[in-house]
C-alpha cells in the first residue's frame, strides 16, 4: 500500500516538474490582437537564446542592392506611383469614425473618450443633454437613455466596453 502510494506521489511530481518548465509565448499579429501559446509564432527565427551569430555571417547592408531597374522593366514608367497613391488612399479609407454621445455627469463617458484617445483615434463628441438633434440621431440606434453609447463606423455599442470596441475598430 505505502508502495503504491510511494509511486503515486512520484508521478505526480514528475507531471508537476513537466508542465512547471513549459513557456508561454505571448505576441500580438498585423491586426493587434494579443496571443499566448506555448509554441512561438511561425514568423519567429528558430535560433534559441544560446546560440550566437557568427560575425562572418553577412549583414543585410553587406549585399548590395538588387538591380532596380531591371526588376520593373515592362512596367509602365508610373506604375509605383500610382500604387503608392492607391496605398495612400486605402489607409485614408481605413480610418474609422466614431462618435460618442455623452451627458456632462457621465464617468464612463469620459472613460470612453481616453479609450479612444490614448489609441489615437479621432472621434466626435455629442452632449445629449444639450443638443436635442444629437439625442435624436442617438435614438436612431437605441431606445436606451444610457450614455456613453460609441458609435464605431456605423455600428451603434451601448455603454463602457473596451472589448466590444475594440471588435468593432477590427470591422
Amino acid at each position: 500500500m505505502k508502495v503504491n502510494g510511494f509511486f503515486l506521489a512520484f508521478f505526480v511530481l514528475i507531471l508537476v516538474i513537466g508542465t512547471s518548465s513549459a513557456e508561454i509565448y505571448k505576441w500580438v499579429d498585423d491586426k493587434g490582437v494579443i496571443h499566448f501559446s506555448d509554441s512561438p509564432p511561425q514568423d519567429i527565427s528558430e535560433a534559441s537564446d544560446e546560440e550566437e551569430v557568427s560575425s562572418a555571417d553577412p549583414k543585410p547592408q553587406d549585399n548590395p542592392p538588387p538591380n532596380v531597374e531591371s526588376q520593373n522593366a515592362g512596367l509602365p514608367p508610373n506604375f509605383f506611383d500610382i500604387l503608392d497613391e492607391s496605398a495612400e488612399e486605402a489607409e485614408a479609407v481605413e480610418e474609422p469614425t466614431v462618435e460618442i454621445y455623452v451627458t456632462s455627469w457621465c464617468g464612463y463617458c469620459n472613460k470612453a473618450k481616453n479609450f479612444f484617445r490614448s489609441r489615437g483615434i479621432e472621434f466626435t463628441v455629442y452632449d445629449i443633454e444639450k443638443d436635442r438633434d444629437a439625442a435624436r440621431r442617438m435614438m436612431a440606434f437605441t431606445t436606451r437613455k444610457a450614455v456613453p453609447f460609441v458609435v464605431i463606423n456605423g455600428h451603434g455599442i451601448q455603454g463602457y466596453s473596451e472589448q466590444a470596441y475594440e471588435m468593432a475598430l477590427q470591422n
